[in-house]
């Protein structure tokens, strides 16, 4: 049995002509800190999460930096998921995104659904597939982390969904700040 299981979510890098400023690049070392740490409290664990700029892809490089086994779901094809919610933001995500998608490959750890490239309905059933994924494995504890600044958006906001229906399902919330 496994010490925990973390299905994660969280923002992505602001865009570079973004109005409201949540996650600007120049904060992604203090995130890259606090989610590292987050990650070290139990070895045992698997990360569940998708592979966006920003949050995700933090998670995941530093889930492979300390050994820990993660697992990744796309709403669609990687190669279009690619270009729209890794590489059209400012920082080097690309080649972290084809990194950590090549070793979840290899491993038998990527999920890909087949939905509408971009759609709001492609990530939330992402957020279905994370908590799916998460709760066929068995741990002692069951977490839904959000990489946000803990408001949740007026549009579509898939971050907060994966919170509110995690919570639904019994999972334990953890906020980690922007």
């Amino acid at each position: 049995m496994l010490q925990r299981v973390v299905a994660l979510a969280g923002r992505r890098v602001d865009a570079a002509e973004a109005k409201h400023v949540v996650f600007p690049l120049w904060k992604v070392p203090e995130v890259r800190r606090r989610v590292a740490a987050f990650l070290r409290e139990t070895t045992d664990t698997v990360l569940i999460c998708a592979a966006a700029c920003g949050a995700d892809l933090i998670a995941l490089t530093e889930a492979e930096h300390i050994g820990m086994h993660s697992k990744i779901v796309l709403p669609y094809n990687p190669a279009d998921f690619k270009i729209t919610s890794v590489t059209d933001r400012p920082g080097d995500w690309g080649h972290l995104f084809d990194h950590v998608v090549a070793n979840a490959k290899a491993s038998g750890n990527l999920i890909v659904l087949d939905e509408a490239v971009g759609t709001p309905e492609a990530y939330e059933a992402v957020n279905a597939e994370i908590l799916a994924q998460a709760e066929a494995l068995d741990s002692r504890e069951k977490i839904v982390a959000l990489v946000w600044d803990g408001s949740p958006r007026k549009s579509t906001d898939a971050t907060a969904s994966l919170g509110r229906l995690a919570t639904r399902h019994g999972f334990t919330r953890r906020d980690i700040q922007l």
